[in-house]
C-alpha cells in the first residue's frame, strides 16, 4: 500500500535525522511548568487538560518538524511519483497523530500507574479518543500552514489560542436576536469543548453540539489541505 510506504519512509527519515529531539525538548519545558499536576497525590480527572495542552504544544513541534523540516531528495522524490502529493500529506498526517498520541498515552498511562486506580483505567479509552480528535482537528489546522502559504501560521495560531481558551458554551443559549453574534463562535476549533468533555465525561447539549461541529471542522480542513497540497508549489 502507497500510504504504507510514505509512512515507513518518512518515519525513517524521521529518527535519522533526529527530529525526535524537538518533541523531547518540548516535553522538558512542558515538564518544567506543569511537574505538580503530574506528581499530586492522588488522581485527579483534571490532568487530562494538562495532557491536552501537552497534545497541542507537541503537535506545533511535530507538525512543523515533519512538514518544514523535509528537503531534498527526500521531499521532492515522494511527490513526483503518482498521486504522491496525496500519499506525502496522508502519510505525514498519519505520523503526526502516530508521534503526538504515543507521547500522551505514555504519560496517560505512567500517570495511572503511579495510583492503579481502576476506574481510571476503565475511562482511560474513552478519554483518549477524545485526546485523538483534538490531534485531527489540531494537525487539520496547522497543516494548511504548509499546504498553503507558510505566512497562514499566524490565523492558525489564533484560531488555536481562541479556540483553547474561549468557553463557547458559556455562551448559548442566546437569549435576543442582538446576540446572535455568538453563532460565530462555531467558526473557531472547539478545544476548550473537546478538553472539557474529556474531563468531566459529561455532554450537556451545546457541548455536545460543539463536539460535532469539532468533526466537521476535522474533514473541513482536511479537505482544504488535501484541495490545496495538490495546487502548491514546491519550487
Amino acid at each position: 500500500m502507497a500510504i504504507k510506504t510514505y509512512y515507513s519512509f518518512f518515519f525513517k527519515n524521521y529518527l535519522r535525522s533526529h527530529r525526535y529531539l524537538r518533541e523531547i525538548i518540548a516535553i522538558l519545558i512542558f515538564h518544567i511548568f506543569f511537574w505538580g499536576f503530574l506528581y499530586s497525590d492522588k488522581p485527579d480527572d483534571m490532568i487530562w487538560s494538562v495532557l491536552a495542552v501537552l497534545g497541542i504544544l507537541l503537535n506545533m513541534v511535530t507538525v512543523s518538524s515533519l512538514f518544514f523540516f523535509e528537503k531534498g531528495n527526500s521531499l521532492y522524490f515522494p511527490l513526483v511519483r503518482p498521486g504522491g502529493r496525496i500519499n506525502f500529506l496522508f502519510s505525514k498526517i498519519l505520523l503526526i497523530l502516530s508521534i503526538d498520541l504515543f507521547w500522551i498515552m505514555l504519560f496517560g498511562l505512567i500517570y495511572g500507574l503511579r495510583f492503579l486506580d481502576g476506574s481510571y483505567f476503565l475511562y482511560l479509552p474513552l478519554r483518549l479518543l477524545f485526546m485523538t480528535v483534538l490531534l485531527i482537528l489540531s494537525t487539520s489546522i496547522l497543516s494548511l500552514s504548509f499546504s498553503y502559504k507558510t505566512w497562514m501560521v499566524w490565523i492558525v495560531m489564533l484560531l488555536i489560542v481562541f479556540g483553547g481558551i474561549l468557553n463557547k458554551t458559556a455562551l448559548f443559549p442566546i437569549q435576543s436576536l442582538s446576540q446572535s453574534y455568538v453563532l460565530l463562535t462555531f467558526l473557531l476549533p472547539p478545544f476548550l469543548e473537546i478538553i472539557y468533555s474529556a474531563v468531566t465525561l459529561e455532554f450537556p447539549f451545546w457541548r455536545l453540539l460543539f463536539l460535532m461541529t469539532a468533526l466537521l471542522q476535522a474533514g473541513l480542513y482536511f479537505w482544504l489541505n488535501v484541495r490545496l497540497i495538490q495546487k502548491k508549489d514546491f519550487i
